[in-house]
């Protein structure tokens, strides 16, 4: 497992080496022109060079690897947040010995083996990752690890579990726990109830996942319904009713930040070929209608989709079912009739459903919710590609002229417009930035440079004091986090 840290820290340094060497090639070989990378570009290639090279630990390894820096530096009586590299190396030996000892939960390679985090794993990476920084000279600060600094810009926090970092998963879970707990609520802890059949134990669990369906997906077509006495039982039902809008919320958040969906990566490529983002001859009107048209269309065609999917899946269920209730036996016209009002959520509950139909819907009620959800979130991005779009295609057409050189300088200026005017400027026109983002920047920079106008390292230096406050603040989520 040594080896392990020290192949993650050696592939780490060649890849940050490969960055400065490139960065250094760039900087000394630089002159203006519109084949080379500007300064603006190497900036953003840093940081996110940078970013992409984080060590993902958990939570407790980096309060603790800052509350133990914060404590060499009481000890030894430094003005700074700062350690030596002789404390460094120290404190790696500690840690190091700490860690080969067994010490600390989940410190073990069957653990590692299913890749759950150990806090001792986590922070001997922290400390390789810094006495690795300090050796490379990747940042000139002589022989000083600023640790505040390091820990922010070389660590993310992750959690513990591997099937807690992902949105879906930990999404899937909360749906099966309200799925799980609706049968037991219902079917053991309140029975009797108009949700559970009483006399067939499995039919009552059955409904029960039909009835968590029809809640969470807010279609409730009356069928079943949460008892009104004792008192209660409608208390019961409020709170069931919540927790089912809160795991819906979690359920669609997942589902919007992710690209899992088989399906909706078909449609994205069906309707990529219409997009007219990249489609420069087009009038402003007709780029517009295009983005509309493509947009709705996509929609239209899923919910359809759909639809068909609950029409001949109604259609199926009565076939083949044996005791159709009075008024059960569905035309295509009513499955149709039925299909709709599901897929949209609206759930009149004017038909007599067939209960053998209860096994479709607690999953076609499920996707009705997604479909919904990302129907409205399609629907709300559309009028901020149509201004997008808009600003774009002024800001594409838009020559040098004597009022965009005004435009893009302050009231005192010279004429010139240089890259970070240029690109201020541009930001603040295609609506990606404006003053109310700009001002907590720009007081931070002035509360930072003062009179002289500029912040320099040596100033960072002679500013950067221990925090009292934060050594506090830090030493209460230290505890937090042991208990």
């Amino acid at each position: 497992m040594v080896s392990n840290v020290s192949k993650s820290v050696c592939e780490f340094s060649k890849s940050e080496t490969d960055v400065e060497s490139r960065e250094h090639t760039v900087t000394a070989s630089f002159a203006w022109s519109s084949s080379k990378i500007s300064d603006i570009e190497q900036i953003a290639e840093r940081i996110e060079n940078r970013r992409s090279q984080r060590l993902a630990v958990t939570f407790k390894s980096r309060v603790r690897f800052l509350h133990d820096c914060h404590k060499i530096v009481k000890r030894k009586n430094y003005s700074h947040s700062r350690i030596s590299k002789k404390d460094l190396y120290e404190y790696r030996d500690k840690i190091q010995a700490e860690y080969e000892s067994g010490a600390g939960m989940f410190n073990s390679p069957f653990f590692t083996y299913l890749d759950i985090k150990s806090d001792i794993y986590c922070l001997t990476l922290i400390v390789e990752r810094a006495v690795e920084l300090l050796e490379n000279d990747y940042v000139d600060t002589g022989d000083w690890l600023y640790y505040r600094d390091f820990s922010a810009d070389h660590t993310r926090i992750v959690s513990r579990f591997p099937i807690m970092r992902n949105d879906l998963a930990v999404a899937a879970l909360v749906v099966l726990f309200y799925y799980s707990m609706t049968p037991v609520l219902f079917c053991l802890i309140m029975p009797p109830s108009n949700i559970c059949d009483t006399t067939d134990q499995y039919l009552g669990v059955i409904a029960s996942f039909y009835f968590a369906s029809t809640t969470i997906s807010t279609v409730g077509y009356g069928d079943l319904t949460v008892d009104q006495d004792p008192p209660y039982r409608p208390f019961v039902g409020i709170l069931y009713m919540l927790f089912a809008m809160v795991v819906a919320v979690v359920a669609l958040s997942a589902i919007a930040s992710s690209t899992f969906s088989p399906l909706e990566q078909v449609f994205e490529r069906i309707f990529e070929r219409f997009n007219p983002k990249d489609n420069k001859d087009l009038f402003l009107y007709q780029r517009i209608r295009k983005i509309k048209f493509v947009k709705l269309t996509e929609l239209a065609v899923e919910i359809l989709c759909f639809i068909l999917l609950g029409i001949f899946g109604s259609q199926l269920v009565i076939y083949f079912a044996n005791d159709l209730e009075e008024g059960a036996d569905w035309s295509w016209m009513t499955s149709f009739y039925w299909a709709t009002q599901t897929a949209t959520t609206i759930g009149y509950g004017d038909l007599n459903q067939p209960k053998s139909l209860r096994y479709f819907n607690i999953f076609y009620l499920l996707f009705s919710t997604i479909l919904v959800g990302n129907a409205l979130g399609k629907l709300g991005t559309l009028k901020e590609e149509m201004q997008l779009a808009r600003r774009r295609h002024a800001w594409d057409r838009r020559p040098i002229t004597k009022r965009m050189i005004d435009e893009m300088q302050a009231y005192d200026h010279d004429d010139k417009v240089d890259q970070y005017e240029f690109l201020v400027s541009s930001l603040i026109y295609l609506g990606y930035l404006d003053s109310e983002r700009i001002a907590p920047i720009m007081e931070k920079f002035r509360s930072y440079a003062g009179k002289k106008g500029y912040i320099s390292a040596e100033q960072n230096i002679d500013d950067d004091p221990v925090d009292e406050d934060l050594f506090m603040s830090m030493e209460d989520d230290y505890i937090d986090s042991e208990e």
